[in-house]
């Protein structure tokens, strides 16, 4: 009997946080708590310091004889006190953003790390299946050649050797779907931990 490619054991993804729908949900809530820092700093005071350095050269007859440095410095401190409620409200606009996004991630993760366990659960069902399968066939083909020996001994009637065929026949195209739904759960496998682009349930179990 042939065997599929998906008949031994599967190597799996490290985590289903690699399907693209969760990386987007974190990518989208980091670039949510970004801004809502941005928001909450625009509420605090800034303090600015500004300065000068003038450097004088020493002229011709100064008795010191050396140049003249002088530094001076300005502290401006800056507080939102006109806009300042304006300000507030974007901060807890960005918050709200902030806490929708977490909860969109986290739904994302929950769903994806549900359908990943459903998925391994469908591949180790699929390779009972797969070996149920293969050995009713084994047990069929058995049959079949001892039906044959005995209708050319001709201890057999013609109904039972086209019984014992037709039974050889049914095990195999069972063996056959099952390999195909091996293959499929395996596909969905891959799929749920990250490895490929989603598709359609009705595709895959075409």
């Amino acid at each position: 009997m042939a065997s599929t490619p998906f008949s031994s054991s599967v190597r799996r993804p490290i985590s289903a946080g690699a399907r693209p729908a969760a990386r987007a949900a974190s990518r989208s809530c980091a670039l949510a708590a970004e801004q809502l820092g941005a928001a909450r700093a625009d509420l605090l005071p800034r303090l600015n310091l500004t300065g000068a350095i003038n450097v004088t050269d020493a002229l011709i007859g100064n008795p010191s004889g050396a140049g003249v440095t002088l530094a001076t410095g300005t502290p401006l401190i800056s507080m939102p006190l006109f806009d300042w409620g304006q300000r507030f409200a974007v901060s807890r606009q960005r918050s709200a953003q902030f806490d929708q996004s977490l909860i969109q991630y986290r739904q994302t993760v929950t769903q994806a790390i549900a359908e990943a366990s459903n998925a391994l659960v469908s591949l180790d069902q699929g390779r009972l299946r797969l070996n149920s399968a293969r050995a009713a066939e084994e047990a069929a083909e058995t049959t079949a050649r001892g039906s044959r020996a005995a209708f050319e001994a001709g201890i057999q009637s013609l109904a039972d050797r086209l019984r014992s065929e037709q039974q050889l026949i049914d095990a195999s195209l069972t063996r056959i779907t099952a390999e195909q739904q091996a293959a499929s759960a395996a596909i969905a496998t891959y799929r749920a931990f990250g490895g490929g682009p989603a598709v359609a349930p009705e595709v895959v179990r075409r």
